[in-house]
């Protein structure tokens, strides 16, 4: 298993990495819990539309803590991600994208998506990106927007290959 080479193209750094043992990931060997807090509905002005934003803790037997905001949409770049760079592995479902707000379907989307990033949390390799760990812990949600932005042109350009 050690030696998987993941690809490299023209990636972002915070996502090259040689092989999943010599990965940067802070969660690789340690049991951490992951939490969705609370969700609420963000509107960022009249010449956009509204969208969901979920409050996710991470926390390990240190009780260390971690709390960070992510979109719905977040999650589903993830999964994109993940599904890119691991594609012989399982990766854990999400539910259809919808645009509903209503409370009741944001707890439900809510409770999905804890699923499943304690999913991606229960295999070492998932675990392993670095982007995961960036998802988990990149508090300053513009530096975390402008990597989702590079990292999506990115895979752009390797479909386009």
């Amino acid at each position: 298993m050690d030696d998987i080479k993941l690809p490299q193209n023209d990636l972002p750094d915070f996502f090259k990495t040689k092989s999943i043992a010599e990965s940067e990931s802070p969660f690789l060997g340690r049991k951490i819990r992951i939490k969705i807090l609370s969700n609420n509905v963000v509107n960022p002005g009249w010449l956009s539309a509204d969208y969901a934003l979920f409050h996710v803790e991470t926390y390990d037997h240190t009780e260390e803590r971690s709390l960070v905001n992510r979109s719905d949409s977040d999650f589903y770049f993830l999964r994109k991600l993940l599904r890119h760079h691991f594609p012989c592995i399982m990766i854990p479902p999400l539910p259809k994208q919808k645009t509903n707000l209503v409370e009741k379907s944001l707890a439900k989307r809510q409770k999905f998506f804890e699923r499943f990033l304690q999913g991606i949390n229960r295999s070492e390799v998932l675990k392993s990106s670095p982007f995961f760990a960036d998802f988990l812990t990149e508090k300053d949600e513009k530096k975390f927007e402008r990597q989702v932005k590079n990292t999506g042109n990115a895979l752009v350009k390797v479909k386009a290959l």
